[in-house]
């Protein structure tokens, strides 16, 4: 073959022929679980509690507060036979957490209100508002019982009872504990199936 025939034919040639062929991939290479050694099964991480790295995040309202609101809702929507109240669907804590986002006067009548509670329950009987009864509560929230009117109540405590009333309420019935128990027991009464679900 002559030399000039022979460059031809090289430079024809596919060039992949002349391209090293890929090595195969390797799996890494693990031990198995007997020896311990270097298994992704075997590997052993440290555990923290989510407290010991970070503080759990604060309450809207302090401990007396939303004792006060506790008992305030089972006043206001207590349990009646199958239907659940307040405690039971448990409003109070849907209701702290829509007013931690509520405007600042919201906030202010809420606290207020919660605070002027069991002020008056210290006065009156030298205990907090979440230990008194129904009998000793009821000169408390007695402007509860006024008449109804457009312009509303003047007093600020007298508006925090009206709004708290209206917001346990509220809370209750459209809280999936409530669609649940209601649907069990009355014929359609399951609604749209549109409810809050709980505060985690």
């Amino acid at each position: 073959m002559k030399r000039r025939n022979l460059l031809k034919s090289m430079i024809a040639a596919p060039a992949l022929a002349v391209v090293p062929k890929p090595a195969t991939a390797q799996a890494p290479a693990y031990g198995n679980k007997d020896s311990g050694a270097g298994s992704p099964d075997n590997f052993n991480l440290p555990v923290t509690a989510p407290d010991a790295v970070a503080q759990p995040g604060q309450l809207f309202f302090s401990s007396d507060q939303m004792a006060a609101l506790e008992h305030l809702g089972d006043l206001l929507v207590p349990r009646i036979g199958d239907r659940p109240g307040s405690k039971e669907t448990n409003a109070p804590k849907f209701l702290e957490f829509l007013i931690s986002k509520s405007p600042l006067d919201r906030q202010t009548l809420y606290k207020n209100g919660l605070d002027h509670l069991n002020s008056e329950a210290a006065r009156g009987y030298r205990k907090s508002f979440a230990t008194l009864n129904a009998e000793e509560a009821k000169p408390i929230l007695k402007s509860l019982e006024d008449a109804w009117t457009y312009a509303g109540p003047s007093s600020p405590f007298a508006q925090f009872l009206l709004a708290a009333k209206d917001d346990v309420l509220r809370a209750s019935v459209n809280s999936g504990a409530y669609a649940t128990a209601m649907a069990a027991n009355t014929r359609g009464s399951s609604g749209m199936n549109y409810y809050w679900f709980p505060v985690e």
